[in-house]
């Protein structure tokens, strides 16, 4: 399994361009690395309508701090995950 230092990811950042909502579900994000995170995952842990959840991860997809994959299973679409993204991951 692949290490991932979180300590230090969060130190060498500079998260001055997040609001605290952003900030924290990076923070879930990174909490699940190396596993992918999906949509509904993070929906049913939060609060927050689908909208504000769609709105926080463009931010962070834009800031580069995240990415996001459609998965295929026999060559048809079967979900979107989104994954912290570390280099070499």
């Amino acid at each position: 399994m692949e290490t991932f230092d979180f300590s230090s990811f969060m130190q060498s950042s500079d998260f001055a361009d997040l609001s605290l909502k952003e900030l924290g579900l990076l923070t879930y994000i990174a909490h699940h690395y190396p596993e992918d995170v999906t949509f509904g995952q993070i929906v049913n842990k939060v609060k927050d309508g689908k909208t504000a959840v769609y709105a926080a991860l463009d931010k962070l997809m834009q800031s580069g701090y995240i990415v996001r994959e459609r998965l295929f299973l026999s060559g048809r679409a079967a979900g979107i995950v989104y994954r912290l993204n570390v280099p070499n991951s």
